[in-house]
This record gives C-alpha cells, structure tokens and sequence, in this order.
C-alpha cells in the first residue's frame, strides 16, 4: 500500500484550513484507495460504502452503474446487436479495445526516450517520417539499404492536462493522443483553460476518481468529505465523485461551498458537495471562533441545529427551524453569548434556546426606550417593572399564553442571576456598568402550579375523597387523636414524607410576598421543612391555604405537646 502524506498547504492559508488538513485520516483514505503520489482515489469494488459493479461482460471490469448490469459501452453494443440474448451477449466478451495508451513506440522506448505509440506501433513522429520515407515498419526500425536503422527521439514528458498521467504524444500541444483528439474535437480552444478543466481520459476513469489538477484546498475538503461519508456510514458512488471533480474542473470554483451553489439542484453532485461544505466547515471551527458569530452551530457543543442571536428563523441540518427573537442591544449580546457558551457544557440545547427567546423578548422590550436600550447604565428597576406588565399585556391580547408568560419572568430572572454569578458585572464584564437593581424580585416572580393542583395520580379523587371526609376524620380523632388527624390531612395536602412531617418546627410557616395575574401583590403560605434524605434544609414548598390552617390550628390542652424539635 502507498503510505499516505498530507497534503502539502500553500504558504500563508489560514489557521481554519490547517484545522481541516489535520482533521484528515490519511490512513483511513489510503485503505480507501486513495494514492497521494497520482492523487486519485481507486477503492475496492467490494468496499461496503465507496464499491461498484462490474459490467457483466466478460473481460470488461469497467464500472456498470445501471440496473441491467452492463457499462455504457456495453448497453449501446447491446441495444444495436439486435435479438441476441443478454447471457450470449455478456459471455460474448467486450468490443475491440484500443489498448494503444499502454504500449511504447517500437522505437523510442529506452528509458527517457519514451513516446506512446499512435499507429502502426509506432508514436506520431516515427510513423510521420516512416510514410514520408515510403518505408514498411520493419525497414523503418531496423534500416534498409537507404537508411539506417530510426534512433529514439527524446520523450515529451506526461499529457499537460492536470487530470492526466499518461505520456504525451503530441509535441505542439504536449497532449497525450486522447486528449489531443479531444481538443481538436472541442474547436481547440484555449490550450491552458482546456489543460486546466479537461477531465481525466475515458479509460481511466474505470473504478478511479482523479482529483489532481483541483487547488489543494478543494482536495483537502473532497477528501474530508468522503472521510465524513465513510464515518457517518453513508454510501458515494465513484461514479458521483467524479462527477463532483468534474463541476470543480469546469467552474473553478475555489470551494466546496461555492460549488455547491452551482450544481444542478436535486443531484447526488449537489448532495455531496453540500454535505462536504458543511463537514469541513465545522472541522475548520472551533469554540472561540464560533462564539464570535452571531448564529451558533451547535454541532460544536455535541448539540443539534443551531443558536441564532439575531432572530428569525434558522434552518438546522435536521430541516427543523429555531425561531428567535433578536438581541439587538450589544451589551445583551455579548452577556447572552457568555450564558449560552457556558450553559451549553452542562445542558441540552432546547432551555438554551428558551433562555435566549426570554431575553430576546426582554431586548424587543428594551428597544422601545428613546435610546433603544444601547446603555445599561441608565437602565433601572422601573424598566423591570415596564417589561413585566408588558408581558402581562401581551398574555391579555392573546399573543402570550399565561405559562409562556410566567416562563419569561423566571427565565429572564434566571439569565439576570446567572450573569451575576458569573461576574459578568464585574467592570471588565459586559454587563460592568448595569445597576444592581435591574433585577427580577422574588415577589415579583409568578407562583408556580402545584402538582396537587390537578387530580392525583396514585388514587382516583372518589377515593381520597372518602379518606378526607369529615365522617373518615372525625373516626380517625376519635381513635388516635387531634395530633394525628392533622398530620393526616397535612401529608395528604403536601405530599411529604411522615418523617419530614414528624420534624416540623414551630415556624414552619411562612409567607411569600407575589405579584398575582391582576398585577396586585399578595401573601402567599410557604411551608419551611428540611429533606435529611437528600441533605437539604430550609426546603420552602408553597402551599393552599387549607394546610395553613392545618398548620396554624391551635391543639386541644389535653393533647400531645411539641418538645420543640418537631410537629406535632
């Protein structure tokens, strides 16, 4: 196996293509096909994902892409035979083959001297003279009694086009013979555009992808490409990837991207080089310079789609869309990017995405100020309480629902606290000169739903009814006690465990101060209680008012006593 060597960058590309360049396998390649020294690519025709078929005529071993089993040469020598069956056809062996490009002039064929023949097995110098001489092939060679026997001439070197390896055989133009039929055939254009986009010759490109004659870049980021397609299991015919080289060729384009762009719609070529585009774009970045973007790839983060600060919607590679609200302000901005950079190690893309629709809400708000909120540091409370009683505007006018809307206040509250744990106030911070009180308050944060606010899961509601009832309850006081009969109705309403219950102090209760849907501030009940089986105190746990009164109840003179540590 040829040993594999990077590709050689041109001086002076950037850090992102070094990036790439180091991101290939040469070794998986090589195992592939690929051959640094003639830079084609020729894989096995059993690799599960770049193999072919092989034509079924015997003796043909070129590649046979449609369904009939049969190479293009064949399907046409097939459909002009007539009524021959396919099985006589294909043990018939394949039409005459020119193998002329594999033999050397009888004549110049020592080393240095050699030329390719072009007829008469000679090349097209020595047969040229030959005829102007009237000499047989034999009397040419080896001399007659006129003229001594014909001495090598010089060899020419290989074709001139980029995709060609063969020798050339032409000295004017420096082509090999099929390439210089071709050029003549095309109107000879332009020798050096047609040395530069002329495709590899029709007999070499048999089970071969020839990319030499492309920039460097662009070979770096095909091959990365097929590295992706293999890694991600994904099948690539040789057949498309020639196909690819060729649009290269043709449009000179100086990326896989920019190609893309270009290729007919809907087409493995269009297929493949956008999915190359994409791969080598995300081996060329990285986290720092991602987060100077203003639309994230999150593939970055091992997440999916992307994050975009700007709004709108934004495509993501799964064909999904995430729809933003733009940050307009710069200093948001930056904080917001800071959050998410740091959010994203430690959770998943989707409360990321919500945070930033939370902000952006907050930035829209913030752009209604003269200034369009450009300085955070005459920003106050006051803009707080603006932005909290447009949300609750906005949920009237429907545009908002009411969990959308208490989802914002604790979201927005959330990304204010976590900035300031991250000390993104602090003076070097781009959040140094925003004032302390530009905060969302407890009280003014929603009152969440209690899970017992809707019916239980563990025992239909005709059941705990019965438990509940007064008949039930007063059965229960009579035979354990006041003391137990609460503590019954206090589990129930809570859902705690006995244990946490058995060790409530006297001030287990307490009151939180909120702002209600009617904009009107309230005392809400909280229950204070500590979860030794999880290592936490000081639990505050919002509760009905029922259990308040439960709680608060005084009890009889003769009952139980509270020793101080616990209830009841």
């Amino acid at each position: 196996m040829t040993v594999a060597r990077p590709l050689t960058l041109r001086w002076g590309e950037d850090r992102a293509t070094d990036r790439l360049a180091a991101a290939i396998d040469y070794r998986l390649l090589a195992a592939a096909g690929w051959d640094p020294a003639t830079q084609a690519l020729a894989p096995d025709r059993d690799h599960p994902l770049l193999g072919y078929r092989v034509c079924r005529v015997a003796g043909c071993e070129l590649e046979a892409p449609d369904s009939s089993g049969l190479c293009s040469g064949c399907r046409e020598r097939f459909a002009r035979a007539g009524g021959t069956g396919i099985e006589a056809f294909c043990q018939s062996g394949p039409g005459r083959t020119n193998r002329s490009r594999d033999r050397l002039c009888l004549v110049c064929r020592a080393p240095g001297f050699e030329r390719p023949v072009g007829t008469n097995d000679l090349c097209s110098s020595c047969d040229g003279l030959r005829r102007r001489r009237g000499q047989s092939v034999d009397a040419f060679v080896h001399g007659d009694t006129d003229h001594p026997p014909a001495s090598p001439r010089p060899g020419l070197g290989t074709c001139t086009v980029a995709s060609c390896q063969r020798l050339a055989a032409h000295p004017g133009t420096g082509l090999c013979g099929a390439h210089d039929s071709a050029w003549r055939l095309a109107g000879r254009p332009e020798l050096a555009a047609f040395r530069r986009t002329a495709s590899p010759c029709l007999g070499d490109r048999a089970g071969r992808v020839v990319l030499a004659g492309l920039d460097q870049g662009v070979i770096a980021e095909v091959l990365y490409g097929i590295q992706s397609a293999l890694a991600e299991g994904r099948r690539v015919m040789p057949a498309t990837l020639r196909h690819v080289a060729g649009h290269l060729r043709r449009t000179g384009a100086g990326s896989a991207a920019e190609a893309a762009r270009t290729a007919p719609a809907r087409t493995p070529v269009r297929w493949f080089l956008a999915f190359t585009a994409d791969r080598a774009g995300l081996a060329r970045s990285d986290l720092e310079s991602e987060r100077a973007k203003d639309v994230w790839d999150l593939r970055l983060w091992g997440a999916r789609g992307r994050l975009s600060f700007t709004g709108g919607g934004t495509t993501n590679r799964y064909g999904g869309m995430d729809k933003t609200r733009p940050i307009g302000q710069a200093w948001l901005k930056e904080a917001a990017k800071a959050w998410a950079a740091e959010a994203l190690g430690s959770m998943t893309a989707g409360p990321v995405r919500a945070v930033m629709g939370a902000v952006g809400l907050l930035s829209e708000h913030l752009a209604r100020r003269a200034d369009g909120g450009a300085d955070p540091s005459v920003l106050g409370h006051r803009d707080v309480e603006a932005f909290l009683a447009r949300l609750t505007r906005l949920e009237r006018a429907g545009t908002l629902s009411a969990g959308q809307h208490a989802r914002t206040i604790n979201l927005v509250a959330k990304f204010l606290r976590d900035c300031r744990e991250m000390g993104l106030t602090e003076s070097a911070g781009p959040l140094g000169t925003l004032p302390g009180d530009v905060v969302i308050r407890r009280a003014e944060r929603p009152r969440g739903t209690r899970r017992d606010d809707e019916a239980g899961l563990a025992l239909p509601e005709p059941v705990m009814a019965q438990l509940l009832s007064p008949d039930a309850l007063g059965l229960l006081e009579a035979m354990a006690g006041t003391a137990i009969r609460a503590a019954v109705e206090l589990g129930a309403g809570v859902g705690r465990r006995t244990a946490e219950l058995c060790s409530l102090r006297f001030t287990c209760l307490d009151h939180d101060t909120h702002t209600g849907d009617d904009g009107k501030r309230r005392a809400s009940p909280v229950l204070v209680h500590d979860m030794p089986k999880v290592g936490k105190a000081g639990c505050r746990l919002p509760v009905h008012q029922r259990e308040a009164d439960i709680i608060s109840r005084p009890l009889p003179k003769n009952g139980p006593r509270c020793t101080g540590q616990s209830w009841p």
